[in-house]
């Protein structure tokens, strides 16, 4: 896998991970600024230990993070 797969690995799930706690964050009643600082922060905490992670399996064992062809 190259290194824009896992690039846009992390982009993916920073931005979930963002708009996840900061909606969260503002149900809470929080001000905007403070969600938003807090939200990117443990965005990009919670976006390196996915794809970190995700990386070290890619390594271990590369054969079972490549999808399986189909046989007749």
């Amino acid at each position: 896998m190259s290194a824009a797969t896992w690039l846009r690995r992390f982009v993916i799930a920073f931005l979930f991970a963002t708009g996840l706690l900061l909606g969260a964050r503002l149900l809470k009643g929080e001000p905007l600024a403070a969600s938003a600082w807090s939200a990117v922060l443990w965005g990009t905490v919670s976006a390196g230990l996915y794809t970190l992670i995700g990386y070290a399996r890619y390594r271990r064992n590369h054969a079972c993070m490549l999808p399986r062809s189909r046989q007749p």
